[in-house]
């Protein structure tokens, strides 16, 4: 299994390309605007099945201020647009699965939710940006067989030899 961005403030980047209306820069690298197409699964309404965290890899968590978070998160800065933005990030450098270490083994779902990053409530939206057209596309999907996944009931059957 891998992810795309193991720093979510990249993800949150891609997000912010796909709808800039001006160029903005990020560490170095500019984002200028392209046409936007809206997918028509943005009126589905898809929703986590229980038991799958599919979408709870192991990538940073990133907080802004204000933001509710857990413990453990150190305050780093990021360079957007020539202003330094602080951000508070849980690298999980610690843990060693390739799940989110919030992820509950037993039922599936986030130990922290309420607490959990912007980045966690866009998991099932799907940002395609124009390196192939010169358009960008936001829609909304859920993981397929494509991303060879494994729900948390699996794990937990595989992990007391049964």
């Amino acid at each position: 299994m891998s992810v795309t961005h193991k720093n979510s403030i990249g993800k949150i980047v891609s997000y912010f390309a796909a709808i800039t209306k001006v160029p903005f820069t990020v560490d170095d690298t500019t984002f200028s605007p392209r046409p936007l197409e809206l997918s028509d699964s943005l009126a589905k309404a898809f929703t986590c099945p229980p038991s799958c965290g599919a979408c709870c890899q192991k990538f940073s968590l990133e907080y802004i201020d204000g933001e509710n978070m857990p413990g453990g998160a150190r305050e780093r800065v990021i360079d957007f647009d020539r202003r330094r933005i602080r951000v508070w990030s849980d690298l999980q450098s610690s843990n060693r699965s390739d799940r989110c270490k919030y992820l509950s083994p037993v039922n599936g779902r986030c130990d922290i939710y309420g607490q959990h990053p912007f980045t966690c409530e866009f998991e099932l939206v799907r940002v395609y940006s124009g390196s192939i057209r010169n358009y960008n596309s936001i829609g909304v999907g859920q993981f397929g067989r494509s991303w060879q996944l494994t729900s948390t009931t699996l794990l937990v059957i595989a992990s007391a030899g049964l």
